[in-house]
């Protein structure tokens, strides 16, 4: 048995233990409280109707609140009924939506003040619970009316205006088509006369549900990484919802390894790694992409990645807390019961496939064969969606490694860690240090990476790029036959029925977008502003803090009677 199952075997022991033991307490308050359960278990189902509503008067970032709140509520209500709930639950997932309001309290004040809100009516609906599953378990008592303060609800906070957070389409010039398909096309855009962005067009009529609308949107307003692609913008034209997003100067990933028949090991690492990282920030925001692979990578020279494509990312519970979070880890393998299937077939994880609960582990199985297509130039397991000797295939044929290309030891070990088919056992189920502290990783210069000096080169990127004013840059494209371009850049029209939900702007675009309107251009220091605004680093992250965000609200074992003999005179 190798180390890893080893302790995989020791903390699923441990787990069972503790699950055992919050069975227990859960039991001793259903026992003498079950009319606080009902109540407490009545109102989240009330309350989620609300946060999970979709409201076109909401703009992405609020939101992404209320989805956050919805999937507390859900993870309440199944541990309610799985009788596992304990006080440890309740604390970590309202310490967690407290520092997302946190997150918003200066970039966006008008969402926090909307996250606010809600947290106030869920600690209201579940505070008497908690308190009771602290009592049983014997921990200290939090004073959620004294949380309740920490809360930031602002007097007056400034409605915002779709209209006004938006560039008129006159600001683009329209150079070059960068892609076409069938729902809608891409294209190199100047914006100001100096900032190169891509504008990505979608015909409103394309999208039926606001849902899928508006996941991409959402998801861009709250990731800020330089391994994934910046937004600058989302608004809508007369025509389609428009998508304004950073000019990568690379190519499709998928191009590279097919011209290199494989790439070698140190491009691979390079890659990999930045991959893995672009995954471990959506996650811990709360994003599943759901459709990693090589052909939503960008590739620049220097071996630098871009993670693109939103459009099939599904919401999950982020992990804002500043500490190990050991239910966010529980969650890694089975968070939905949806059977969705969104991605690309040969990269669905064997749950997935078999329309079994999954959760972000789906994302680590696509990265193994990302890994296993980038050195071998082929995926391991092909076949139809629906097949059942597919879904066989993947979920019990050996991994089919090539004789006739070697790897090393620890990139072999990386791809397998990835495809395990247990996803409880897949790499960072159970820990995100799994993945930086991996022997394929030792000796990367981590900072030098998300600085941007480390560099390897690789021919065959440039070899698909031009050199253009002292730039690489991507060629432009002919549409196919069968994809002919319905839709231009210099052809919409500026509206003013801007819907919220499909509203966003980045804080340096909201910058560039001022500028233009009063200049009626940017110079090249706004552009250069606006290319290098930095997305966020583990290496600048908060320190960790092992404490309880609310220990200074809790209680001293010896009041705990006094607030139960006051409790039951309530009640008389």
């Amino acid at each position: 048995m190798n180390t890893k199952a080893h302790n995989y075997i020791l903390e699923l022991d441990g787990f069972k233990r503790k699950n055992k033991q919050r069975k227990f307490w859960f039991k001793r308050v259903s026992k003498r409280e079950t009319r606080a359960l009902v109540v407490m278990r009545k109102e989240l189902s009330t309350l989620m109707k609300t946060t999970k509503r979709i409201r076109v008067t909401r703009f992405p970032q609020d939101h992404y609140c209320c989805e956050e709140i919805s999937l507390v509520i859900y993870d309440f209500l199944r541990k309610i009924e799985s009788r596992t709930l304990s006080y440890e639950h309740v604390r970590e997932n309202l310490e967690n939506v407290f520092y997302i309001q946190d997150y918003f309290e200066t970039s966006v004040p008008h969402s926090a003040t909307y996250m606010a809100l809600m947290i106030a009516e869920l600690l209201t609906i579940v505070e008497e619970v908690a308190n009771l599953l602290e009592e049983a378990a014997g921990a200290n008592l939090t004073r959620w009316s004294w949380v309740r303060q920490e809360l930031k609800v602002r007097d007056k906070v400034e409605p915002l205006d779709p209209q006004n957070m938006i560039p008129l389409m006159k600001n683009f010039q329209q150079e070059k088509l960068l892609g076409a398909g069938g729902f809608g096309a891409v294209y190199k855009a100047i914006f100001g006369k100096t900032v190169c962005c891509t504008v990505k067009l979608v015909p409103i009529s394309k999208f039926k549900q606001e849902k899928h609308a508006c996941v991409d949107k959402v998801t861009a307003s709250v990731i800020c990484h330089p391994f994934v692609v910046k937004y600058y913008s989302t608004f809508t034209t007369a025509q389609a919802y428009v998508t304004v997003m950073e000019y990568i100067r690379g190519v499709d990933l998928h191009k590279v390894v097919k011209a290199e028949g494989g790439l070698d090991e140190a491009s691979s690492r390079l890659i990999l790694f930045q991959l893995g990282e672009a995954i471990l920030h959506m996650h811990s925001r709360g994003f599943i992409h759901r459709d990693v692979k090589p052909s939503n990578m960008m590739i620049m020279p220097g071996c630098r990645i871009k993670l693109i494509d939103f459009d099939t990312v599904k919401i999950s519970l982020a992990n804002f807390v500043q500490r190990m979070s050991q239910f966010y880890f529980e969650r890694s393998a089975h968070e939905f019961r949806d059977k969705e299937t969104a991605g690309t077939v040969p990269f669905l994880a064997p749950e997935v496939l078999r329309a079994h609960p999954y959760g972000r582990a789906i994302d680590w199985w696509a990265a193994g064969v990302t890994a296993f297509n980038v050195v071998f130039a082929r995926v391991p397991f092909r076949g139809e969606k629906k097949s059942k000797e597919f879904k066989d295939l993947v979920a019990n044929a050996p991994i089919p490694y090539p004789g006739e290309r070697p790897i090393s030891p620890e990139m072999r070990q990386f791809m397998e860690d990835c495809l395990v088919r247990k996803a409880s056992h897949r790499i960072c189920s159970t820990n995100e240090r799994e993945f930086r502290d991996h022997p394929l990783f030792v000796e990367l210069d981590f900072a030098g990476l998300y600085a941007g000096t480390h560099h390897h080169e690789l021919e065959s990127i440039t070899a698909e790029l031009e050199f253009v004013d002292d730039r690489w840059s991507p060629p432009g494209v002919k549409a196919k036959e069968d994809q002919r371009v319905t839709i231009e850049v210099n052809e919409l029209t500026d509206t003013e029925n801007q819907c919220a939900l499909f509203t966003y702007v980045s804080p340096a675009f909201q910058n560039c977008i001022r500028k233009a309107g009063r200049r009626g251009g940017l110079s090249q220091r706004d552009r250069d502003a606006l290319e290098t605004d930095p997305g966020e680093s583990p290496f600048d992250a908060v320190a960790l803090d092992p404490g309880y965000r609310f220990e200074k609200y809790t209680l001293e074992q010896n009041t705990r009677r006094n607030l139960r003999q006051r409790r039951r005179r309530r009640r008389e």
